[in-house]
């Protein structure tokens, strides 16, 4: 239950119209989760360097600062792919704390999205990654979306959206 709470709402489709299709992947919930971590860690830090502990306040303070940073560096992106009909491009941005990365492809080039699944030694471990197909000429590359930890389901699911889309043919002075 908790790991669904987690998942609530991180991959959702914005527009989805003949001309547009926006797909965003936010995940707030693991991202404030993160954050309560931290400022519980900063409260206890401060209460006991106020009972004159000042080694394990330091101690507990340093340690969610690296253990805290580390954690939403990873955890607080925002992804979003935009397939615009109209100008002919996609646009896949994505937002961390580092910064902000743009890629524009070009939307004839795309021939459609997929689900990859790489699977780890442990149990739990598999990896599970939208990944969009490019081919221009001869050559054909492929372009991963990064998406937070997200359920083999949510990916299947945008993907055919994705596809679907892709699929729709485009009309002549269609806007």
């Amino acid at each position: 239950m908790i790991q669904n709470i987690l998942r609530t709402d991180q991959v959702r489709v914005i527009s989805n119209d003949p001309a547009v299709l926006e797909i965003e992947n936010r995940p707030v919930c693991p991202t404030a989760l993160g954050v309560a971590a931290i400022l519980v860690a900063v409260a206890a830090s401060m209460a006991a360097m106020a009972d004159g502990a000042w080694g394990t306040g330091l101690t507990v303070l340093i340690m969610a600062a690296v253990v805290g940073g580390a954690f939403l560096t990873e955890a607080a992106q925002l992804t979003q792919l935009r397939l615009d009909r109209n100008t002919g491009t996609a646009r896949l941005r994505v937002t961390t704390l580092r910064g902000r990365d743009e890629k524009c492809l070009t939307l004839s080039e795309i021939t459609g999205a997929e689900l990859q699944t790489r699977y780890g030694s442990a149990a739990g471990n598999d990896d599970v990654r939208l990944i969009l197909k490019l081919t221009n000429g001869s050559t054909t590359h492929e372009v991963v979306l990064p998406l937070a930890r997200p359920q083999s389901g949510d990916v299947a699911q945008l993907a055919h959206v994705i596809n679907t889309w892709l699929s729709v043919p485009t009309r002549k002075g269609a806007t």
